[in-house]
Parts: structure tokens; sequence; C-alpha cells
């Protein structure tokens, strides 16, 4: 590597020329046409699926079993209108740990 000088930091002369303003204590233009299209590109966009509500469902005995039957559609509906789209879900086999541990 060319011009470095002891510890592999570049010389300063490897440094691009930093812009001069025309004006001594003059403030660089904090916007540009770029960079507001860039943000508007990571802005989060609303989501506005279409959700139809999902009646409450009636509790059938199955074999002396509680049994309610959910179609997909349903399932992914509800997630929806309940804001579980991030839910995590965990099981744990050897009792419930702290709540600092998780």
């Amino acid at each position: 590597m060319a011009g470095t000088t002891t510890g592999g930091v570049p010389s300063p002369e490897e440094f691009p020329p930093l812009p001069k303003n025309e004006k001594p204590g003059a403030q660089p233009p904090l916007i540009t046409s770029q960079n507001i299209q860039y943000a508007n590109l990571l802005k989060p966009k609303p989501m506005v699926p279409q959700i139809t509500r999902v009646p409450p469902k009636h509790v059938n005995i199955v074999h002396g079993e509680p049994n309610i039957t959910w179609k997909t559609s349903e399932v992914k509906s509800l997630i929806i209108q309940e804001n579980l789209q991030y839910a995590i879900i965990g099981k744990f086999s050897y009792g419930k740990p702290d709540v600092q541990e998780l």
C-alpha cells in the first residue's frame, strides 16, 4: 500500500481534498435532492391490507374434547387484527427462566 505511514494509517496525500466554501464560515447544504429521495425510500410504508372481520367461532365437542376449526385465511386475518405479526412463541421444557435471562 503506497503512501501509508507506520501503523497502517494512510498518509494525508491519500485523503480527498475538502470542498472549499466561497465564504469563510459558510454552512454546507444540509439536504440534497438525492438525500431526500433516498430517505423516502427508507420510510416505512403503511400497510393497508384488506382485512375481513372473523366472527367468533362456536366450540364443538369432538370425543369429549372442545374443538374449534379455523381456516388458514381466518388465522392470517386474526394475526393482522391482533398485531401479532412479530410475536415470538417460546417453549421451555425445563421450567420458566427468569425475565432477566430472556
